[in-house]
């Protein structure tokens, strides 16, 4: 567990633990997927969520409805008019307010959980030690920053954003157990990595009367092509950040320069000549939040951690 200090935020605690009639019938598919050991760590984790934008709001409600034990927002910025066009629960005569405001975090108690106690402000001294923290919407310094603080105490670290269509989640877990598929091979397999250890080797079975789906469904090829691109298209914007401290605009001299970093970091690439097309529709959707969207960059979030 981690020991961070978080300033103005609101905080969402659970009540109860495991063992009641009620919420096991509550949490029933859960723990039949999960286990009743997981559900119990789950009870009692403790997750900060840093920015409380869109992308944040489908986290939080992601993280409560699975019976977290506690949910620490912070965000001192105020609702402003891209707030209240990106999130459904946002009014315009709430602009001008704290985004945490009472709407905000209620929103978040109320998700059919009875057992979620009220939502209040939290201050410095009255948070719990967080076992994750997760960052969202925030530029690429702050984020270095972030992550280097929760290495240091050893917390699992999530970055997140949004931006129009596209997103993106980063885990550092420090140190984790992963398993890996591959073909079974007559030779030894290596070690993974300077860092990584294979710890046990198991045989997968599988059944063969399994419906299959259609090619259009299984194709990534598609997927693929547009997958490496838009990492080096984020790599860049990162990079774009550091030296100018701000996003890019779509047309004129900033995409002259973007073209040219990507060029700079990316020239022994066979991608080395940006897609025209792909490269305005990321550069356009900067700065835009879309719910549709949000709600899934949010639960691949919450689902990993």
């Amino acid at each position: 567990m981690a020991t961070i200090g978080a300033g103005e935020g609101a905080l969402v605690q659970n009540r109860s633990l495991i063992g009641g009639v009620d919420e096991i019938a509550l949490y029933d598919r859960q723990i039949r997927l999960l286990g009743v050991k997981t559900q119990e760590k789950l009870k009692s984790a403790h997750v900060l969520l840093i920015t409380a934008k869109a992308l944040a709001y489908e986290i939080a409600r992601n993280l409560v409805l699975t019976g977290i034990g506690s949910l620490t927002i912070l965000d001192p910025a105020v609702v402003t008019a891209e707030d209240v066009g990106g999130q459904f629960f946002l009014s315009e005569n709430q602009i001008g307010e704290k985004v945490l405001s009472h709407s905000w975090y209620t929103m978040i108690s109320q998700a059919d959980r009875p057992n979620l106690a009220s939502a209040g402000r939290g201050s410095t001294d009255s948070q719990p030690r967080f076992d994750v923290i997760i960052a969202t919407d925030l530029d690429f310094q702050t984020y270095t920053i972030i992550n280097k603080a929760c290495r240091m105490v050893n917390c699992p670290f999530y970055a997140a954003a949004l931006h129009g269509f596209y997103g993106y989640v980063f885990v550092d877990l420090i140190s984790h157990d992963f398993a890996i598929e591959r073909e079974k091979s007559n030779i030894a397999p290596p070690q993974e990595t300077s860092t990584g250890t294979i710890l046990n080797i198991t045989t997968k079975k599988e059944i063969d009367n399994v419906s299959l789906l259609l090619d259009e469904f299984t194709r990534t090829t598609h997927i693929q092509k547009e997958a490496v691109p838009l990492l080096i298209y984020l790599q860049t914007l990162w990079e774009f950040q550091k030296r100018f401290d701000r996003l890019p605009n779509s047309s004129g001299s900033d995409l002259d320069v973007f073209n040219s970093l990507i060029k700079e970091r990316y020239f022994d690439l066979d991608q080395v000549t940006p897609d025209a097309e792909l490269l305005f529709s990321f550069l356009h959707n900067l700065r835009k939040e879309l719910s549709p969207v949000a709600a899934f960059v949010g639960s691949c979030v919450s689902v990993r951690t």
